[in-house]
């Protein structure tokens, strides 16, 4: 991602805005809204009785193809937060800003 907005969605399990699970994501710019930080538009995570989850991803959610590695974004990741996971393969990398 190098610009746009993602804003306003809704997920049950993780990554409110954007997630990714045995996969990349690579963020260099543009903005994903985050509900710890834009209670009213950011994006979120809520469990099926619509109570909001925390520590689930808001914005953000990636995880290793095998679950063990997972990075997280709660808060709003604006325009000069760059974010990279590489879920593939033996071991999980990742770079930037990330909350967890």
């Amino acid at each position: 991602m190098n610009g746009g907005t993602i804003t306003g969605n809704i997920a049950q399990n993780g990554g409110g805005g954007v997630c990714v699970s045995g996969g990349i994501i690579n963020k260099t710019g543009g903005i994903i809204t985050g509900y710890s930080s834009d209670a009213t538009n950011g994006n979120r995570v809520r469990n099926v009785s619509g109570t909001i989850v925390n520590n689930g991803g808001h914005a953000v959610y990636a995880a290793d193809e095998h679950g063990g590695t997972i990075r997280l974004m709660e808060s709003t990741a604006g325009t000069e937060v760059n974010l990279l996971f590489n879920g593939i393969g033996s071991s999980a990398a990742w770079s930037g800003n990330w909350d967890y």
